[in-house]
C-alpha cells in the first residue's frame, strides 16, 4: 500500500516538463512496439507469398539486365508502364538493358483466359520448358485473371552455364547438369538460379478500373520475383499484390512492404531459399522505416 501511495504522490508532485517527458517515453515504447509488430507481419507475409523453388535449387533471380516488352496495351500507355517498371527494378537493384536489347521479360494484356495461355504453351514451348510439372500446374491453379511464371536456368555461382553429363540410373542413361566449380565452404552456394524469361499475362477485363501505375507496380512484383498474389488484408499488410482481389481496396502504388520485399529479395546471396525472405524483408522493412523517419514526406 505504501508503494502505491508513494507512486501516486510522486505523480502528483511531478512538474509539467517531467510529466510530459514520462508520457513521451511511454509513447516511444508504444511506437517502437507497433513498428516491431509491423515488421513481423511484413516478414510473415513475405514468407507466405514466396513460391518455393524445386528442392536443392536457390530462389531464381534476374541476374542479367532486364529487357521488357509490353504488348496488348495502347502504345503510349505501354511506354508509361514500361518506364515505371524499369524504375521499380532499378530501385530493387536490377540492371536495365539498353535500347534495342532482346526481350527477357514480357507483360501482356490478353483475351481468352486459360485457353489462350494453353495455346501459348503449345505454340511457344520454350517459355515453359525449364518448368517442372508442379510449377506449370501452379501457373494454371486458382481463378486469378493473372498468369505469371519464370523460365529459369541453374548456373554456377559466377553465372557460367553448367556442362551436361551422363549418369547411370538403374541401367538407363540420364543427362544431368554437373558443377565442378570449387565452393569455399558449406555456407557458400556453388550454384545460383538465373531467370532467363519472366512472363506476366493479365486478362483484359480485369484491368478495368485499374490505373497504369497500379498495373506497372503489380507487374513489377510478379516479373521480378517468384511470388504469389496476396488476398486482401492478409497478415494485416497492405500490398499491391491484392490488386486483383475482388474483396480488396488495393493501394494506388507499391507499398512499404512491396518495396521492402523487392529490395530484400535482391540483397540475398545467390544460394538463398524461400525461407530467407522472412528475415530479408524484415530488415529491408526496418531500413525503409528509418529512411522515412530521417526524411519524412512533405505535408
Amino acid at each position: 500500500m505504501k508503494r502505491i501511495l508513494s507512486a501516486a504522490l510522486a505523480a502528483l508532485l511531478l512538474g509539467a516538463p517531467a510529466w510530459q517527458a514520462l508520457h513521451a517515453q511511454d509513447d516511444a515504447i508504444v511506437v517502437t512496439g507497433e513498428r516491431e509488430k509491423a515488421r513481423l507481419r511484413a516478414a510473415s507475409l513475405a514468407k507466405a507469398i514466396t513460391s518455393p523453388p524445386p528442392a536443392g535449387t536457390p530462389l531464381a533471380r534476374q541476374y542479367q539486365p532486364l529487357c521488357l516488352r509490353v504488348f496488348g496495351i495502347q502504345a503510349d500507355v505501354a511506354a508509361i508502364i514500361a518506364d515505371r517498371i524499369a524504375d521499380n527494378a532499378r530501385s530493387a537493384g536490377v540492371i536495365i538493358a539498353k535500347p534495342g536489347c532482346q526481350a527477357n521479360a514480357f507483360l501482356g494484356v490478353f483475351r481468352g483466359g486459360r485457353g489462350a495461355v494453353e495455346r501459348l504453351r503449345k505454340e511457344q514451348p520454350w517459355l515453359f520448358e525449364t518448368m517442372l510439372r508442379y510449377e506449370v500446374d501452379r501457373v494454371f491453379a486458382g481463378t486469378s485473371p493473372v498468369y505469371a511464371w519464370h523460365a529459369t536456368e541453374v548456373r554456377s555461382v559466377d553465372g557460367r552455364p553448367l556442362p551436361t553429363g551422363e549418369i547411370d540410373i538403374g541401367g538407363r542413361k540420364a543427362e544431368v547438369k554437373m558443377n565442378n566449380q570449387y565452393a569455399g565452404g558449406r555456407l557458400v552456394s556453388p550454384i545460383r538460379a538465373d531467370v532467363t524469361g519472366s512472363i506476366v499475362l493479365i486478362e483484359g477485363a480485369a484491368t478495368q478500373g485499374k490505373t497504369a501505375g497500379q498495373i506497372a507496380d503489380y507487374a513489377s512484383m510478379r516479373l521480378l520475383a517468384p511470388l504469389r498474389d496476396a488476398p486482401a488484408d492478409r497478415h494485416g499488410v497492405e500490398t499491391i499484390l491484392s490488386l486483383f482481389d475482388a474483396d480488396a481496396s488495393p493501394p494506388a502504388e507499391l507499398t512499404t512492404f512491396d518495396r521492402a520485399y523487392l529490395r530484400g529479395f535482391y540483397r540475398l546471396g545467390p544460394g538463398a531459399g524461400a525461407a530467407a525472405m522472412h528475415d530479408a524483408t524484415m530488415k529491408a522493412y526496418a531500413d525503409a522505416e528509418k529512411a522515412v523517419a530521417a526524411d519524412p514526406p512533405a505535408g
